[in-house]
């Protein structure tokens, strides 16, 4: 553990055994932190989340002008590429 750990640690342990209303403040603002790097967390896997569907439709898109420009289809390059029609008119 390093020195800075430690020293964190104490310092949290001397907060932690003042007052109820200083543990208690202490307590409040360690769970806000928590919720906070929580909620970021979160955040972060659902804009990958997104920006992954967004690539893959794109992606898709771009495959259905491909074929298209190959003069297959509509109903081949929709069904190919689980788009539909109008997605790509």
């Amino acid at each position: 553990m390093s020195e800075a750990a430690i020293q964190e640690a104490l310092h949290a342990e001397s907060l932690f055994m003042q007052s109820d209303i200083e543990r208690r403040k202490y307590e409040q603002r360690e769970k806000a932190i928590r919720d906070y790097e929580s909620d970021m967390h979160s955040s972060r896997e659902d804009g990958i989340q997104e920006g992954m569907h967004k690539g893959r439709l794109e992606e898709r898109m771009v495959l259905a002008a491909e074929m298209l420009g190959e003069s297959m289809p509509y109903e081949a390059v929709a069904r190919i590429t689980k788009c539909s029609g109008q997605a790509f008119l």
